[in-house]
């Protein structure tokens, strides 16, 4: 597909104030920062917001194997599985749905939102080799990250020459057919810092996991059929390689993440009926380049940075499993209210989708400290993305009607027409956002700021918070 080039430009301007109180820099000797509450290195113990710091020392202290059980450590925070991929949902203080986009994840600092759904896509659980650190926001960041951050904003960190300081290898063997692999490597070539990484997971799954009834088991019962293959087991097997490469040279920083995921089961099936024939496959890209100079001017820190993601995403779905009889309406859809017959899907009732996103982000924010006591944040942005969608099946409009009788696996097109499950959409993102934290004295913080959003598609939104700290 042929995609318009943008040139983007934001500037992310901070400002911080040149006397910053002494118990702040005491502080600092012996407690964790964060960076996501305000945009920009706070005490945790001042941090305008409920705010965790979990570094590579406490995942390895904890012996977690993935970041979903970094997580779970977390007060407040559960992690709970889709019902149709068994993807990991964030749930922050009780705020939950199957598809999770409440909870912002950022990598690096990047959002990996997908457009879709506005969550992060088919991603499973992220591997905990390369991780340097974890920080949560437990609570709404939306007055820095935006609407999608209402309940709560997640930033992985990776690990950089200095993390990883020579080479390691690891491997790890479990239950159910599990295996994992890491390779990492840093080292300083000249001026350039560079990182290295690759992790591989897989699990054959847990056929130990029995589903006694699916949704295909209601329908034999309405009709007399048996074409349901519960009880069986969930489809739970996946198949995971990420690689990863850092450089650092001066002010600059570059990344680029590349995750493979083959293989991947549905669980329950996406209509909640078993078949051993679904599977999904994901390739997603994630580059980013970052310049970020903390003296730029007196008083001045600017941070800016571009990023790229790309995501592929296709999926083999046979909703039905083979022999299903299912009552159709005259649109070739599932219609148990004015079906036009019933229908026979020989070789069960399938969907293939397909999801195709690009995504183009540039955005900056300034930091200026001028003002005694006060330390202002100044960010703007620009982001543009686009999604394909394509589909193949044996149902539906145009495809069927529901007097054929009998249906076999044959697939028709529906790409690039309006019975496209996913039609050809675009979105143009820019925002605004100004920030202040106030030392009014040596107890005490007032953050306050706002950020608004315009979306091409649907609108503006205004994001305020006003934080008092004691």
């Amino acid at each position: 597909k042929s995609l318009p080039l943008l040139m983007l430009f934001c500037t992310h301007t901070t400002l911080y104030a040149q006397q910053v109180p002494e118990e702040d820099i005491a502080l600092g000797f012996d407690e964790q920062f964060v960076s996501i509450a305000t945009g920009g290195q706070k005490e945790l113990s001042r941090a305008p917001a409920v705010a965790t710091v979990i570094t590579a020392d406490d995942i390895a202290k904890m012996g977690a194997l993935n970041l979903d059980q970094v997580l779970e450590s977390v007060p407040g925070f559960h992690v709970t599985l889709s019902s149709v991929r068994l993807t990991p949902i964030y749930s922050i203080r009780g705020i939950q749905s199957d598809i999770g986009p409440h909870v912002l994840m950022l990598v690096n600092g990047v959002p990996i939102t997908q457009m879709w759904q506005g969550d992060r896509g088919a991603l499973s659980t992220l591997p905990i080799a390369d991780i340097a650190r974890v920080e949560i926001i437990r609570g709404p960041g939306s007055a820095v990250y935006g609407a999608d951050a209402f309940a709560g904003v997640i930033n992985v960190m990776t690990k950089s020459s200095g993390d990883i300081n020579g080479s390691s290898i690891s491997a790890t063997v479990g239950s159910f057919g599990s295996k994992a692999a890491s390779i990492l490597h840093g080292k300083k070539y000249g001026d350039v810092d560079v990182a290295f990484s690759m992790q591989y997971s897989g699990t054959d799954g847990d056929d130990d996991r029995i589903i006694d009834e699916d949704g295909q088991t209601f329908w034999d019962g309405m009709i007399g059929t048996s074409a349901s293959l519960a009880p069986g087991p969930m489809d739970t097997q996946a198949k995971r390689l990420d690689l990863r490469l850092t450089l650092g040279w001066d002010k600059w920083q570059f990344h680029v993440w590349n995750w493979l995921q083959r293989d991947l089961g549905v669980g329950p099936g996406l209509a909640q009926a078993l078949d051993a024939d679904n599977e999904g496959d994901v390739n997603n890209w994630l580059i980013d380049a970052r310049y970020h100079d903390a003296d730029i001017a007196p008083d001045f820190d600017l941070d800016t940075r571009i990023s790229y993601m790309d995501i592929n995403s296709t999926s083999e779905q046979t909703l039905f499993p083979r022999g299903a009889v299912l009552p159709v309406g005259s649109d070739g859809n599932l219609n148990p209210f004015v079906p036009a017959g019933l229908v026979t899907f020989t070789d069960g009732m399938i969907g293939n989708p397909e999801i195709y996103e690009n995504h183009y982000r540039a955005d900056a924010a300034l930091l200026w400290t001028g003002l005694e006591k006060h330390r202002w944040r100044f960010a703007t942005c620009i982001f543009y993305s686009d999604l394909e969608g394509k589909e193949t099946k044996n149902y539906g409009p145009v495809v069927i009607n529901g007097t054929e009788g009998t249906v076999d696996g044959t697939l028709t097109d529906v790409s690039g027409t309006s019975f496209n499950f996913a039609p050809e959409k675009d979105r143009t993102v820019y925002y605004l956002s100004v920030q202040d934290e106030w030392y009014i004295a040596s107890d005490w913080d007032l953050t306050a700021g706002i950020r608004y959003d315009h979306y091409s598609d649907f609108g503006n939104t205004f994001n305020p918070r006003a934080a008092l700290v004691w």
